[in-house]
């Protein structure tokens, strides 16, 4: 996600009148943070923002690499523990020194959003009160886009002194924005306001043309630039001599004479942007001035300059020798149509470790456009590559959030609770988000309920196991030969895993079937036995019709046992006994086999008669 705001806190010593550049000791602490919490969607250049103000302090600020500390998505105990350090060296070393500490990332009216515990802006500020250094900056580049309840409306961009925090060696600016990303609030490759200051100390902000810097006119190119880029936007600001009358000015950069640099033109209007060779990263930008030419200091290397005009988005490859000082209107143009995208991300040459992050920022932008099957493709590729990387695992949980409450919408608990329980794995620290509470709470309701359906599914298995039958109630199969019929469809129940009520049709000789059979035992094969009466729909409809006369001997005349089938068909009873197998599954198959006697009357002649039958039967049941 683009940031969509900006607060930015300025703390810094007061009574050094005339204080030369680099004259002290110099520490900075920096700390950039994607993620944020579980709610917000991942920024995609807080961590760049930190690491481009850590570049151009070291090269520029007179800030040793070994006395500046670049954190990436810390937690708040790390921050903590290097803000104790950091007092502790300052009060050992017994010198005048500077304490630079730099923010980027998520936050609301009261807290930063890193992981672990809340960070307050109040300890923050305490901790710098507490600080024996004897000039201090603190600048916080924050998004508060999920800070403000939906619906709420954002604040205008603003900033302000708060003489209530004042303490002696510190004065209090700050800038809120809650709303800047709907309105342009970033530029490719990084926030607005810190690109603004990076490009301010690389020169832009040289406003007197005397080499160094100044934190005064660093912040007042930063504020100006930002509300020329949001002209919609209400940016009260705070000029220097507005603040207390005992703050001295403070040297930032100084802009060594034999630096690399490119030279702007004087004139009105014209913005010239510097990337770097690949077009991933905006590394500066300056406006040409009527009273004096701007030069932006850079480090010796190739990049490409982009010129804005009317009708066209002009090129060119800057190509800066050490010490060399090279005119913006030497270089040779190539115009590109004004909707080009100003960075073209050529990944051809990257290192693997760039092209990751790169890689990375692109599935935070993915995410922050709601597209998150294409953001987990893209972090699964990192992953796949690097296993380990954080970035990529807590980018990774903020999606899998995401697509837990498109399930929850969707109405799918098991999709949501897989979501949630893959977030947790790859980023355990989520337990901690205070966003992610609700979250949390409903997983540990879901996976209670998996649980006892799992519980209910075993107990069904080990009943299964125990006897097939249980867990079924009804089925549906086909006798094809015995005493339901030479073929009858079946309906069956099944009661107490025992008894098989059943009825069953007979097409061929028009009648219904309707019984049960005992299964005693609960084995796959199992003994079975049965009671039955067949009535045919002509008897049920007409009542019987005899046409048979008794014979010598009581036995049946010969034309008589022409017509025996018609005898049956006249209704019977039967018994059956056999053998019954029954398969597993949701559809469990069921077989019969066995022997049946039908037992007949006719009362016309006095006659019972008795005719055995083979029975064979399958099925299936639910």
């Amino acid at each position: 996600m683009r940031r969509t705001g900006l607060w930015a806190l300025v703390a810094f010593c007061i009574g050094l009148a005339a204080m030369p550049a680099r004259g002290e000791a110099r520490f900075a602490l920096l700390i950039g943070s994607n993620v944020g919490w579980s709610h917000e969607r991942p920024l995609r250049y807080a961590e760049s923002d930190a690491e481009q103000v850590r570049e151009v302090l070291v090269e520029l600020g007179g800030f040793a690499p070994d006395r500046v500390v670049l954190l990436k998505d810390p937690d708040t105990a790390t921050v903590r523990a290097h803000l104790r350090r950091l007092s502790r060296t300052v009060k050992d070393l017994g010198e005048e020194s500077l304490v630079f500490v730099y923010y980027a990332g998520h936050a609301d009216a009261h807290v930063l959003h890193l992981r672990g515990e809340p960070l307050s802006h109040a300890e923050l500020l305490v901790s710098l009160q507490e600080m024996p250094a004897t000039h201090k900056v603190s600048l916080r580049d924050v998004c508060l886009s999920g800070s403000a309840r939906p619906g709420t409306p954002s604040p205008a961009l603003e900033m302000k002194r708060s003489s209530a925090l004042r303490t002696k060696g510190l004065a209090l600016l700050r800038v809120n924005s809650a709303d800047e990303l709907s309105r342009g609030g970033r530029v490719p490759g990084g926030s607005r306001f810190t690109h603004h200051l990076v490009s301010g100390l690389r020169g832009a902000a040289d406003l007197d043309g005397d080499g160094r810097v100044m934190l005064s006119e660093a912040w007042l190119h930063a504020t100006r630039r930002t509300k020329a880029d949001l002209p919609d936007l209400s940016l009260p600001w705070s000029a220097p001599q507005e603040l207390d009358e005992d703050t001295g000015d403070l040297p930032l950069t100084e802009l060594p004479e034999d630096a690399a640099r490119l030279l702007l033109p004087q004139g009105e209007g014209e913005r010239y942007g510097v990337v770097d060779e690949h077009e991933v990263r905006l590394v500066a930008e300056g406006h040409v001035r009527q009273e004096q030419r701007v030069s932006l200091v850079l480090p010796p290397g190739t990049y490409r300059v982009k010129r804005g005009r009317a009708s066209a988005l002009e090129v060119a490859t800057l190509r800066l020798e050490p010490g060399a000082r090279v005119s913006a209107e030497s270089l040779t143009y190539e115009a590109r149509p004004l909707g080009s995208a100003y960075l073209e991300s050529n990944l051809e040459g990257l290192t693997p470790e760039a092209r990751r992050e790169w890689t990375q920022g692109r599935a935070r932008a993915l995410l922050a456009g709601g597209e998150v099957e294409g953001a987990l493709r893209l972090l699964d590729e990192v992953l796949a590559e690097k296993p380990g990387d954080l970035g990529a695992l807590r980018a990774r949980a903020r999606a899998l959030v995401r697509k837990a409450e498109a399930q929850e919408r969707a109405g799918n608990p098991q999709g949501v609770r897989e979501s949630l329980r893959a977030a947790l794995e790859a980023d355990p620290v989520l337990a901690e988000d205070p966003t992610f509470a609700p979250w949390y709470q409903k997983l540990h309701g879901l996976e209670a309920e998996a649980l006892r359906t799992q519980d209910i599914r075993e107990v069904a298995v080990s009943e299964s196991s125990r006897n097939p039958r249980s867990g079924h109630r009804w089925g549906l199969g086909l006798d094809v030969l015995g005493t339901r019929g030479t073929v009858a469809p079946v309906v069956s129940l099944i009661l107490g895993d025992k008894w098989f009520p059943y009825l069953a049709v007979a097409p061929l000789a028009p009648g219904g079937d309707v019984g049960v059979r005992l299964v005693p035992l609960g084995w796959r094969w199992s003994p079975i036995v049965g009671v039955g009466v067949q009535l045919p729909f002509a008897r049920l409809l007409h009542g019987p019709q005899a046409t048979l006369t008794p014979g010598e001997d009581g036995w049946v005349d010969p034309e008589a046992a022409e017509n025996i089938e018609q005898e049956l068909r006249d209704g019977y009873l039967h018994l059956d006994l056999g053998i019954q197998y029954f398969g597993d599954g949701t559809l469990a198959p069921a077989c019969e086999l066995g022997v049946g006697l039908k037992v007949f009357q006719r009362p016309s002649i006095q006659f019972i008669g008795l005719r055995p039958s083979v029975n064979l039967g399958c099925g299936l049941f639910l």
